[in-house]
């Protein structure tokens, strides 16, 4: 029984919330890289996710969660997070930075534009 979760149904300022988290829990088995987990990452906000898409090579790459075991339970992977959250969340810091960068327009556009010369020139 669980005493102690709120749910929140709708935020007009993502940031702000995101930004007094200890952490994120993303429980989406469909999902390929969820927007809040990437302005998670980028406001050095530790995470533990389910393994969907292409969160699990963020948070691995950057150390900055944890991605669900499915060979554990529920609780045992909730307190391996919780034990090491001083340590995702120094890694998040660290590399909040570099997500931001990774993720902006300006390195987007471009690699769209890499994208699309790629295909010109193949043609």
């Amino acid at each position: 029984h669980i005493t102690n979760l709120i749910q929140i149904p709708y935020v007009a300022n993502t940031p702000e919330l995101i930004g007094i988290m200890d952490g994120l829990i993303i429980t989406s088995r469909y999902e390929g890289l969820p927007i809040v987990s990437i302005e998670a990452m980028g406001m050095g906000t530790p995470i533990l996710s389910t393994d969907s898409g292409d969160t699990k090579r963020f948070v691995e790459t950057n150390h900055c969660g944890l991605i669900i075991d499915d060979a554990m339970s529920d609780k045992e992977n909730f307190i391996r997070f919780r034990r090491e959250l001083t340590t995702y969340r120094e890694n998040a810091f660290q590399h909040s930075e570099k997500m931001l960068e990774y993720f902006s327009a300006g390195n987007i556009a471009k690699q769209y534009l890499q994208t699309f010369q790629k295909a010109v020139n193949k043609a």
